[in-house]
């Protein structure tokens, strides 16, 4: 690791114009643009620092180089979970866990997974999932579990939950692709496409200055036995400010939503909301 440099100002020169030539040898070798660093202030020692480790995955990089996880960990050896029990499946995964993490594998789960199923995805799937062969200190490759065995139902309730969310934010940056809209959505005059169906979000979102959820509660999720629609009903309960007044309007209710997957992703084919109808 470079050293902090005492304030020596010939060393601090001779180490930029070490930098400079480190970054025309990566634009050289790997195209990389280094224009945005210009103004940072980045000290010249963390910049070599930061070079360095650039470089060095760079050169790794370009060989190409994949294996699988079992390989880049030197084959260890797992016990098998049919062997097992629960008591000592947990210390097993935990065990697991632990040594990936030190080799720069980590693993995340957005929901609680159990223990055995856990681990006989780590012992049995994970292993032969393959990745660049390349070890810097410091480097994660990271993996989602849901990523290999998609939680359904947490992806329903989590679009329907950021739909409501965005919609009665109005103190933030207003994003609508984030509404999860399907190309084509069931309105209360007929099929419209997304852009309509946004423009109709806007026009209420417009009508009103500010807006308080006092309540919102997801009550059911319906997954269709064909594993591409779902139905969504929720209670919703909250106040709106009207624009331009200080009169405020309550509601409450049930809502509704309904939902496509799309690829890998649930979009919103139709929402009915106390107050919203699109």
């Amino acid at each position: 690791m470079q050293e902090p440099l005492d304030n020596n100002e010939d060393q601090i020169n001779d180490l930029r114009t070490e930098n400079e030539i480190k970054k025309i040898k990566l634009s050289l070798e790997h195209g990389g643009d280094f224009s945005a660093l210009e103004d940072t202030g980045l000290p010249p020692e963390l910049e070599s620092q930061w070079l360095d480790y650039i470089q060095q995955f760079e050169d790794a990089f370009a060989k190409k180089e994949t294996v699988k996880i079992f390989e880049y960990l030197a084959e260890p050896l797992f016990k098998d979970a049919d062997g097992l029990d629960d008591a000592e499946i947990t210390v097993a995964l935990d065990e697991a866990m632990t040594m990936m993490k030190d080799n720069g594998i980590v693993l995340e789960t957005l929901c609680d997974v159990d223990d055995r199923e856990l681990y006989q995805f780590v012992t049995r799937e994970l292993m032969q999932h393959e990745i660049n062969n390349i070890k810097i200190e410091g480097m994660r490759t990271c993996f989602v579990y849901e990523d290999f065995h998609p939680n359904h139902e947490y992806d329903i309730k989590s679009r329907c939950t950021d739909f409501v969310n965005l919609l009665f934010k109005k103190d933030g940056e207003w994003m609508p692709k984030f509404l999860s809209f399907a190309n084509e959505v069931y309105s209360s005059t007929g099929i419209i496409d997304e852009q309509q169906a946004i423009k109709k979000v806007e026009d209420f979102r417009d009508s009103f200055s500010s807006f308080a959820i006092n309540e919102f509660e997801i009550e059911s999720v319906s997954i269709h036995e064909s594993g591409v629609e779902a139905e969504v009903t929720c209670h919703l309960d909250y106040t709106a400010c009207l624009e331009g007044s200080v009169e405020e309007i309550a509601w409450t209710g049930v809502g509704v939503f309904s939902l496509k997957l799309d690829i890998e992703w649930w979009t919103i084919s139709m929402v009915r909301l106390p107050g919203l109808v699109i």
